[in-house]
């Protein structure tokens, strides 16, 4: 907002917007750093004053994805390696969150999709979600080394039991989620990046679920020295 004349003066509104690719934090970072370098060419009685930040709302949803990741790694290890007695059960199933929303990032930039306001909703959404097969698989993994299997056996078996459930499970989020790529319009514009995004995310932390956990789980258990 350009001010002429004091606070009762002339004004004149500016807009800058952003072309498709470009990112809204640096296109308004570098938008108010223009205006500041003007400020000591300006005339006499002539303000500039910023009125409205969008990268400010850009900002404060990828601040809340990154407390929910935290606060879900945190709580994930926490609640399992409490019910489990087994810290490292509790470390594996959290490493599988940012590991899925990592890969995550790296599918939507395959895809030419872009960090927004629907697709970082999608991934805060996607943190409660992805999480779910990886606790299921790991406990378990757990519930049939306690009863006596071995690394091997209880990874293979305790994966296989619940296999189809966490395929089912995603499948159902993917079948919610999918038509919404498929509006028209504005409002598709802005629920195909959600879509896509949460999609995405159950289905690679799916993978890791089946794939990766059980790996880790080889990792033969601490000896149980207690009398």
């Amino acid at each position: 907002l350009v001010r002429v004349g004091g606070p009762r003066g002339e004004t004149v509104l500016i807009s800058v917007a952003r072309l498709p690719g470009a990112s809204t934090t640096t296109v308004a970072r570098q938008a108010i750093q223009a205006a500041q370098a003007l400020g000591p060419s300006l005339p006499q009685g002539v303000t500039i004053t910023p009125v409205y930040d969008q990268s400010k709302l850009v900002t404060e949803a990828m601040q809340s994805v990154r407390d929910a990741i935290i606060l879900g790694i945190v709580l994930c290890a926490a609640i399992i390696a409490f019910f489990l007695r087994d810290l490292r059960a509790g470390a594996i199933a959290a490493v599988a969150v940012p590991l899925t929303l990592a890969i995550t990032f790296g599918a939507m930039k395959v895809a030419g999709q872009t960090s927004n306001l629907m697709s970082l909703g999608g991934m805060a959404v996607a943190v409660g979600l992805v999480i779910d097969d990886a606790i299921v698989i790991i406990e378990a993994i757990a519930r049939r080394r306690d009863a006596g299997e071995t690394a091997e056996q209880a990874s293979l078996s305790g994966t296989m039991d619940l296999a189809p459930a966490v395929i089912g499970t995603t499948i159902t989020t993917v079948v919610v989620f999918v038509p919404l790529a498929f509006l028209t319009g504005v409002v598709g514009d802005f629920f195909r990046a959600l879509a896509f995004t949460v999609s995405t995310a159950v289905v690679v932390s799916l993978v890791i679920a089946l794939l990766l956990v059980p790996i880790a789980a080889l990792v033969p258990a601490a000896p149980n020295t207690a009398t």
